[in-house]
C-alpha cells in the first residue's frame, strides 16, 4: 500500500520559501534555499528594471551584512491559476506583501543594529521539468515546484544613523 505525497499550497509554498531565503543562517543555507525556490532560467523583474539570476541573488546577499537574524511578516498573499488553467497545486501565480526585519552584528550602545524592508513580490510557479524525479521504487518527498517569473517591488527602509555625542 502506498500512500500519494500532499504538496503544501502554492501559497503556503511560496510563503514557506521566501521566508527560508531570507531567514537562511548561512551562505550556504542561503544558496539552497534560492536555488530550491526559484528555476535555473527565471525571468526576473526587480523594482522595474530587468535582472538575471545571479544579480538577484547578488541583491538579496547584500541584505545580509553581517545579519545575525531575520524575521518574515507576510501581510498578504494571494493565489490564481495561471490564465486558462484551473487550480492546481503545481502552478499557478502567487502575491506576496511582506515586511522582513534583518538584525545585524553591529550593535550601538548595547543595541543590535536592525533595518527593514518591504516589497511585493509576485511570482509564476510551474513544475520544473529539468529536476528529476526520484528513481522507481524510492519513496520520498519530490517537489520540483519552481519560480519562472518573479516581479518584484522592494523598498529598503535602513535609517540614518547618527550621533548626539
Amino acid at each position: 500500500m502506498s500512500a500519494n505525497i500532499v504538496l503544501p499550497p502554492l501559497k503556503t509554498w511560496a510563503e514557506q520559501h521566501l521566508t527560508g531565503l531570507i531567514t537562511a543562517k548561512s551562505a550556504d543555507d542561503f544558496s539552497r534555499a534560492f536555488d530550491n525556490f526559484l528555476a535555473k532560467d527565471v525571468k526576473i523583474i526587480f523594482n522595474g528594471e530587468p535582472q538575471t539570476r545571479d544579480q538577484y541573488k547578488q541583491t538579496l546577499q547584500s541584505e545580509r551584512f553581517d545579519e545575525q537574524g531575520a524575521v518574515v511578516k507576510v501581510l498578504n498573499s494571494l493565489q490564481a491559476p495561471l490564465l486558462g488553467k484551473q487550480d492546481t497545486a503545481e502552478s499557478g501565480v502567487v502575491g506576496l506583501f511582506y515586511d522582513a526585519t534583518y538584525v545585524e552584528g553591529i550593535r550601538i550602545r548595547d543595541a543590535a543594529v536592525e533595518h527593514s524592508v518591504q516589497s511585493s513580490l509576485n511570482i509564476q510557479v510551474a513544475e520544473d521539468q529539468s529536476i528529476p524525479l526520484p528513481p522507481a521504487g524510492i519513496r520520498g518527498f519530490s517537489d520540483r515546484r519552481r519560480v519562472f517569473a518573479l516581479n518584484q517591488v522592494y523598498v529598503d527602509l535602513r535609517g540614518d544613523i547618527t550621533s548626539n555625542a
